[in-house]
């Protein structure tokens, strides 16, 4: 609740046209609805930032909330996408695969997209962030899925919490963005890179990669 405060504070001032695609609060029904799908209770952080906003609204001014170009869903839209990602993997996937990546603890590397993942935001070029509901230490870690590669190059940030939590730093202290995911995307044999927020001549809110080397 706190970042999420300060989000939207910094949006209102300094990004007006993306603070007008927040939606309302989503309802009980529809978290109902989600935890129904998911078959068990959401993190308790996804759970709040829901009851805070249900996503954002899709214009051409709306901007991107997320680092490095995702805006969040609302819940009729996730499920809509965790049901054709699964789709897709039993059209296209190896069912072994599946199985065995949800075997697997959360924030484990996956190939294919697994029932247990559930998509948070999108970027418009066929990519999700999702909230990895696996079990394991690191269950409610956020984690970027590439429509070509799978989730390969580990969790971007602990949980929602965390991820609400930097972008909130990086728009009031102008810091990088996604630090901690570029040290986990090293380990994984990726490279990463950081962002800052900057805004457009239209008042939306956008990220910049930065060259960390």
């Amino acid at each position: 609740n706190e970042a999420w405060d300060r989000i939207l504070a910094w949006l209102e001032v300094h990004a007006p046209a993306t603070a007008l695609c927040v939606n309302p609060p989503a309802t009980a029904e529809e978290i109902a609805a989600v935890e129904h799908a998911i078959g068990g209770e959401l993190p308790s952080d996804l759970a709040a930032w829901w009851r805070r906003t249900n996503g954002m609204r899709s214009r051409p001014d709306s901007g991107k909330l997320l680092p490095p170009s995702y805006l969040p869903y609302t819940i009729e839209e996730s499920l809509g996408s965790h049901r054709l990602w699964q789709e897709i993997a039993a059209e296209t996937g190896d069912p072994r695969f599946t199985e065995e990546d949800l075997r697997k603890p959360a924030g484990s590397a996956a190939l294919q997209f697994s029932p247990a993942f559930l998509p948070i935001a999108r970027n418009g070029s066929g990519d999700d962030l999702f909230v990895d509901l696996r079990s394991g230490p690191r269950r409610g870690c956020v984690t970027e899925y590439n429509h070509e590669q799978g989730a390969l190059s580990g969790p971007c940030w602990p949980n929602v919490a965390a991820m609400l939590a930097d972008v909130a730093n990086g728009f009031e202290h102008r810091t990088m963005t996604m630090q901690d995911h570029i040290a986990t995307a090293r380990v994984h044999g990726f490279k990463a890179t950081g962002y800052l927020p900057y805004v457009t001549e239209d008042l939306a809110l956008h990220w910049e990669p930065v060259d960390n080397g």
